[in-house]
């Protein structure tokens, strides 16, 4: 080791979580999405044949949300049509299901005897943000930092030393997927220039 006093810098990699959990199998949830799609399983396995016979059996007994799927290279997931919100959406993109809470489960989650507006405005947020998680989920779209620790002497070595990872965070941005909060303060500086966020 060189005898000299070394620099130290503090380097943060974004890396794929490729061993993400499928979040509406290993999450607590609040939505189930139940989906009729002729190439792809969205969302867990349900008895229901047609879209009319689940609304048959649920309507004005859950909180529904439609669930639009575009297929444009990538698959994205929204409780909103993507017409007009993404390239060729109009021939691309089409609702595919829906996402769904029975009352009996909000009333139960939220401790209350009456679904009101207000609590229901709240239900719906939460069915939309699931539907976005997994969405990501879909994508490989999930991330995780790894900190280093770069040693450098005089003499040119460089001594690289890992000192904090987390891993499991949903969307690409690092300021607004949870992963900004996660990491220790001392290391904001160093995720922000790892995603050029100014």
């Amino acid at each position: 080791m060189c005898q000299v006093t070394t620099t130290r810098e503090i380097r943060v990699q974004i890396v794929p979580d490729t061993d993400a959990p499928d979040p509406t199998v290993e999450f607590d949830h609040l939505g189930t999405i139940v989906s009729w799609h002729r190439r792809y399983q969205i969302g867990p396995r349900h008895g229901w044949s047609s879209p009319a016979d689940f609304l048959a059996d649920t309507q004005g007994r859950a909180i529904i949300l439609p669930l639009y799927l575009y297929d444009h290279t990538v698959l994205r997931l929204s409780t909103q049509p993507w017409t007009g919100r993404a390239p060729h959406a109009e021939w691309d993109s089409g609702q595919v299901g829906y996402i769904y809470v029975p009352l009996d489960r909000v009333r139960q989650e939220y401790g209350v005897r009456r679904v009101t507006r207000r609590i229901r405005d709240q239900v719906m947020a939460v069915l939309a943000a699931e539907v976005d998680t997994y969405s990501h989920y879909l994508n490989g779209d999930v991330y995780g930092y790894i900190v280093e620790a770069v040693d450098r002497c005089p003499c040119g070595r460089e001594t690289v030393t890992v000192v904090d990872s987390c891993w499991g965070f949903y969307g690409w941005d690092p300021m607004t997927n949870g992963m900004a909060e996660a990491i220790a303060p001392d290391y904001v500086d160093a995720l922000k220039a790892a995603c050029d966020v100014a």
